[in-house]
C-alpha cells in the first residue's frame, strides 16, 4: 500500500513538473513519412528562411524527453501537420548538444516549439508537448500574424 501512494505521489509530481505527457489526449498518428521534415541545421535553417520569406518552425527536443518522443511520435509524424508545416523552414534541434541555442532562445525546459520570422526575431512559442490540433492552430496563427505584418 506504501509504494502505490508513493507512486501516486512521483505521478503527480512529474505531472505538476510538465513530465507527465501531453495535455489532452491524442489521437495514434498517422503512418510516418508524411510528417515534418526537418532541416539538419539551425544556421541554414535562419538563411534560408530569409531567402524564401517563410517563418522557422523550431523544435527544441531531447532524445531522452518522453513527451518530445510524444511530439514526434504524434504531432510532427502527422501528414495534416507536415503539409502545413510547408509553410515552414521547420528545424530540429537537440537542446543538449546545442546549449548555445538553448541558451540564445531562452530554453528552459524540454519540449518547445519557437516560430521565428524569416529575419529571426521570435513570433510566438508553445511550451509542453501538445495534441496535434493544439499545434496546427499555433502554426496558422504564426503563418496568420505573418500575412498581417506584410
Amino acid at each position: 500500500m506504501r509504494i502505490a501512494r508513493w507512486l501516486g505521489f512521483v505521478a503527480l509530481l512529474l505531472a505538476a513538473a510538465g513530465c507527465g505527457g501531453p495535455r489532452g489526449k491524442t489521437p495514434p498518428a498517422q503512418p510516418r513519412g508524411d510528417g515534418v521534415q526537418w532541416q539538419i541545421k539551425f544556421e541554414e535553417a535562419l538563411k534560408q528562411a530569409k531567402q524564401q520569406g517563410k517563418p522557422v518552425l523550431v523544435d527544441v527536443m531531447a532524445t531522452w524527453c518522453e513527451p518530445c518522443k510524444h511530439m514526434q511520435r504524434d504531432v510532427w509524424s502527422r501528414p495534416d501537420v507536415g503539409e502545413l508545416s510547408k509553410s515552414f523552414v521547420p528545424v530540429q534541434v537537440d537542446g543538449d548538444l546545442r546549449s548555445d541555442l538553448k541558451a540564445k532562445l531562452g530554453v528552459h525546459g524540454y519540449p518547445v516549439t519557437i516560430f521565428l520570422s524569416p529575419e529571426g526575431t521570435e513570433i510566438e512559442r508553445v511550451l509542453a508537448a501538445v495534441p496535434y490540433e493544439d499545434m496546427l492552430k499555433a502554426m496558422q496563427g504564426v503563418l496568420d500574424k505573418m500575412k498581417v505584418s506584410k
